[in-house]
């Protein structure tokens, strides 16, 4: 499955939810199948957007010598060092400065991406001019993942949430080789506990944005279990779908599933759906129903990328409309937003939806 770059792009805004961000990067012009140079350009683009808006400031609290007296002393290493017979004194001292963690992150990723071979000859001189601007924030020693947590974002700072995202997604995806210091870019289509997650995440985003009928969350489903001793209970599994979508006649529970197969395969069959995602479906199923107090249609779907054919499979089980679906992510953007609009329209449309679209049709 070959997903051009901008796509990935699209994907990612949804999974982050931050369309302001997005909004500023122009991906369209990008002529690269290289997911390096993708994110090279969305540093470029919101850094200069940074620059132009300019960049957050914040207090820090330096430990230094300086001339006179300023901030909080500090007797044992002036007296240590004789610094008030020159005039001068070692202070803690504030300062309002540009030269906080979310910029030192920021920079820093950008000082790890210029270490990819395959980052394209001129979005590597855009960052070396953008670090070069960034000199008045610090080198961080090293750039680790859990120091993303530490950043604190605020309403005047919120314009940096998008970026901090990818920085991140860069610095989980940089490995860095041993022997020659060269960073590579791990292609995260490739691997599937990174883009099963994030599959998840942009499709229930992407109903919970573009689907305003349906009310979307993941529930945690009862096994509806009893025992002897009720301290068993809490060694069962808990049961969480993915997303559910809840109008006030439906009910879809989609469970996500990101392979390098579509289908699994035994001895010399075709290929059948993979048993195991169907049996965990169907449980959700019937646990949902044991709990649903209204009168509503309960349906379930399986949903996967294209991986390598195209699936729409229709079923009814047990009274359950289920679904086994596809989606192309290959395909023009547009064409996607439709296609997933379309995995969740109703089997047989109401006698409303139906009249609504003669009368469209007629005018």
């Amino acid at each position: 499955m070959a997903i051009p770059v901008q796509n990935v792009y699209y994907l990612l805004s949804y999974v982050w939810g931050d369309f302001k961000g997005a909004d500023l990067i122009d991906v369209e012009s990008l002529q690269t199948t290289e997911q390096v140079d993708l994110f090279a350009k969305v540093l470029i683009d919101g850094t200069n957007h940074l620059f132009r808006r300019g960049l957050a400031k914040g207090y820090r609290t330096y430990d230094r010598q300086i001339a006179g007296v300023r901030g909080q002393i500090n007797f044992d290493a002036s007296l240590k060092k004789m610094l008030f017979q020159q005039g001068k004194a070692r202070c803690r001292v504030d300062a309002f400065t540009v030269d906080v963690l979310h910029n030192q992150l920021l920079k820093a990723t950008m000082v790890n991406l210029l270490r990819a071979p395959k980052l394209d000859r001129e979005l590597r001189s855009q960052l070396r001019e953008l670090v070069r601007h960034l000199r008045g924030v610090s080198d961080l020693p090293r750039l680790r993942p859990n120091l993303f947590r530490q950043v604190r974002l605020h309403r005047n700072n919120q314009y940096y949430r998008f970026l901090l995202h990818v920085c991140e997604l860069i610095v989980q995806n940089l490995l860095v080789n041993e022997s020659t210091g060269e960073m590579r870019f791990r292609d995260i289509l490739r691997d599937e506990t990174t883009m099963s997650a994030l599959f998840e995440r942009f499709v229930r985003n992407f109903y919970e944005r573009e689907h305003p009928t349906f009310r979307v969350r993941s529930d945690q489903l009862s096994w509806g279990g009893t025992a002897v001793d009720p301290e068993h209970l809490d060694y069962l599994p808990k049961m969480i779908t993915d997303i559910t979508l809840r109008s006030p006649d439906r009910v879809i529970i989609i469970d996500t599933k990101f392979y390098r197969s579509t289908l699994q395969h035994y001895r010399k069959s075709g290929g059948t759906v993979h048993s195991k995602n169907l049996y965990q479906l169907y449980s959700y199923l019937r646990s949902f129903q044991r709990s649903e107090t209204q009168r509503r249609e309960v349906e379930g779907m399986l949903l996967y990328p294209v991986v390598d054919r195209q699936l729409r499979l229709d079923y009814e089980i047990d009274g359950f409309r289920v679904q086994i679906c596809t989606v192309d992510l290959s395909r023009n953007w547009r064409d996607i937003e439709a296609e997933l609009l379309s995995l969740v329209a109703p089997a047989f449309p109401s006698e409303e939806s139906v009249e609504k679209t003669v009368s469209s049709a007629l005018t």
